[in-house]
């Protein structure tokens, strides 16, 4: 695997605990982590990159203008029995750049970025690998 291309959480701005109008900003960005097919359910997942995180406003009940983020990875490092998965994180800024909040998931869909074939969403995330 050289890289990987995220596509954009779809990301809005409704929590009734805080006032809308005090939120600023969202962020996102993408970790890559890895484990051992033969440590699976043993061991914790390793972050092994990060991609720059990417930000954008918070305008009350639309989506945030978020893009695809990429990076380019070495899977030569983690070694031939590496398993993989994307963690998506967003979080919300208020005026004062204070953490107003924090969401994290795992991405579901992966493609070959090899191929035509597009990455279907299924209500997350697609991811595109090319190896």
């Amino acid at each position: 695997m050289r890289s990987l291309e995220v596509l954009p959480p779809f990301v809005t701005v409704t929590n009734r605990r805080t006032e809308v109008s005090d939120l600023e900003a969202m962020v996102w960005r993408v970790e890559l982590q890895a484990n051992r097919l033969e440590t699976l359910f043993d061991s914790e997942w390793e972050t092994v990159a990060r991609s720059p995180q990417q930000r954008a406003r918070a305008i009350p009940d639309q989506p945030a203008a978020f893009q695809p983020l990429s990076m380019a990875l070495n899977s030569e490092q983690t070694g031939p029995s590496a398993v993989y998965r994307v963690l998506v994180i967003v979080e919300w800024y208020t005026r004062n750049e204070e953490l107003a909040g924090r969401g994290q998931m795992v991405a579901t869909s992966y493609a070959d970025g090899q191929r035509s074939t597009a990455t279907r969403r299924e209500g997350c995330h697609g991811v595109r690998i090319v190896a």
